[in-house]
């Protein structure tokens, strides 16, 4: 189990508030800083220029050379300082500060961030990063459209031919976009017109849309239910209860689906063996599924690993569980080890969004 502070928010020295502070100063002051993030074993040299709520907006320095503007998360930075050396004098005195002009770009959401973008024309580099090759995506192309939750892009290739399909990318997957920079001017300089779309395809089995096909939801109840036995104990119910009303406000459940949490120490599956989570998945589309949690040893959990990291076992297990839900709802076709692989993989990652925004479980 990942250590709730340790490992999931990456021990950067300063606070939130000390470096959104930070961030401020240098933008005002069109100043350098060394900014440090969660999926980088690097620092990032940028020049802030707009700071929001969630996101902030930098132009990318590298030698003397400002190449692009990026977008990205407030919640992924774990460390920032001001440069105060010669690398700024330099920029200075080369022009380089005073030909620098803010982009007409939004950082309110990532909707105004793709909407400004898909207004100025600009071809984007959308990246979901992390230090794990496995669980990183890349897509390079044109935004074709932007919703509330996502947004679709058409990926161009290496060699510069586009795919025949959008790909739906969710904005929680999100950790940057890259506009204006050199490899995107030029690239897009020799590529062709891209064909008439085929139709999107999502990157993440979370926010695929795949069920919207099926004519066996129709009519379906909705949305996603925390019931805990009377006896599980008040950390665990709240923090269930929490991480639920987030997981709605970030993710569609098209049926509803209720997560029973037990009191039991392990549950028994329907093939005999135990586990600490299952997942009912009806053959027959019209009926709910549901999922049982069992946090039946969360005092002995504490006692062995402390109340963060017992909070975050269950908590991780129930996006474990959640994630056989989105592979039953999208009908998806994959060996019981690719299933047991991809939910082992999502429930890390909505775990650690979850972590990015909440000092506890």
């Amino acid at each position: 189990m990942k250590g709730w502070e340790t490992e999931i928010f990456g021990g950067g020295s300063m606070s939130k508030v000390e470096m959104r502070e930070t961030l401020a100063t240098c933008a005002a002051r069109r100043q350098v800083c060394n900014a440090y993030f969660k999926y980088e074993y690097h620092c990032w040299n940028l020049i802030p220029l707009t700071v929001g709520e969630k996101l902030f907006l930098s132009a990318e320095e590298d030698d003397f050379i400002l190449d692009g503007f990026t977008v990205r998360r407030f919640r992924d930075l774990t460390d920032v300082k001001a440069k105060d050396d010669m690398c700024g004098e330099i920029l200075r005195q080369e022009g380089i500060i005073d030909a620098l002009t803010i982009p007409a770009v939004s950082t309110a959401s990532w909707e105004s961030v793709f909407s400004d973008l898909q207004r100025l024309g600009e071809n984007v580099i959308v990246e979901s990063e992390s230090r794990s090759d496995d669980e990183s995506g890349f897509v390079i192309g044109r935004i074709e459209k932007v919703c509330r939750r996502s947004v679709f892009v058409r990926h161009f290739d290496a060699d510069g031919i586009w795919q025949e399909s959008s790909i739906s990318i969710a904005y929680v997957d999100i950790t940057s976009v890259t506009f204006d920079s050199r490899y995107v001017r030029v690239f897009s300089k020799y590529l062709s017109a891209p064909p008439q779309s085929a139709g999107p395809r999502s990157m993440n089995v979370w926010t695929n849309l795949n069920w919207e096909k099926s004519q066996s939801f129709e009519g379906a109840r909705t949305g996603l239910r925390v019931v805990c036995d009377s006896t599980i104990d008040a950390e665990v119910r709240r923090a269930c209860k929490d991480f639920c009303h987030w997981l709605r406000s970030e993710y569609l459940f098209p049926v509803r689906v209720p997560v029973y949490v037990k009191a039991n120490q392990k549950l028994r599956t329907m093939d005999g063996d135990t586990a600490y989570g299952t997942f009912f998945r009806p053959e027959d589309r019209h009926i709910e599924p549901y999922i049982r949690v069992a946090a039946g040893d969360y005092a002995e959990m504490v006692e062995k690993w402390g109340q963060d990291d017992a909070l975050g076992a269950i908590l991780e297990t129930i996006a474990h569980e959640l994630t056989h839900y989105f592979q039953w709802l999208n009908n998806l076709r994959l060996t019981p080890k690719g299933e047991e692989r991809q939910a082992v993989t999502y429930a890390n990652r909505i775990l650690g969004d979850y972590a990015a925004i909440r000092e506890k479980p």
